[in-house]
């Protein structure tokens, strides 16, 4: 008989490794110590527990196709996608410290969450909470550094990227200055 099977050539198929990321909803919640967590939600910001001498110092919704920015008092900042990282079932979460290589004397001023992906944010569509979650910005922003000699540094978050390990320099300090 005559083949019936035809072999043909097809196109290569593009595989991009964010569109298998699930949308969900998170809630990002950083201590003054930098302790990190990431739940899925949070109905009341008064039942969180800290270790002693901790206390709140933000907490950010987000989603997890997102990237979380943290600030250090070092002028730098860490760039991390909120899919990695990880997830807290219990305690009192992650030491940002595990997550990059901060310096010594480097402590956590800050947390934001920056729009990601090509779509850019996702909003939630659920019930609305009772009160406010901070800190979640929009690509047409702005950050204002600012250390404690009064100079100031101005750029654009849209030239936020992730960044490695080892962070990425947005303000240098002198030996007197502090953020």
């Amino acid at each position: 008989d005559k083949r019936r099977t035809k072999i043909k050539t097809i196109e290569t198929v593009e595989y991009n490794a964010e569109d298998f990321i699930e949308h969900e909803n998170v809630v990002l919640v950083l201590s003054r110590h930098g302790w990190l967590r990431k739940i899925k939600n949070l109905s009341d910001p008064a039942t969180l527990k800290f270790k002693e001498k901790d206390g709140l110092l933000g907490i950010v919704r987000t989603n997890t196709r997102d990237l979380a920015a943290i600030f250090t008092s070092a002028g730098m900042v860490y760039v991390h996608k909120v899919f990695n990282l990880p997830y807290t079932r219990g305690g009192f979460g992650e030491p940002v410290q595990n997550l990059f290589r901060f310096g010594d004397g480097e402590r956590v001023i800050k947390i934001l969450s920056l729009p990601g992906g090509e779509n850019g944010r996702t909003e939630d569509a659920g019930e609305q909470q009772a009160f406010d979650f901070e800190d979640s910005v929009e690509n047409t922003e702005e950050l204002l550094f600012v250390n404690n000699l009064g100079h100031g540094f101005r750029f654009p978050l849209t030239s936020l990227g992730e960044t490695s390990r080892a962070g990425k320099r947005v303000m240098n300090l002198k030996e007197d200055a502090r953020m």
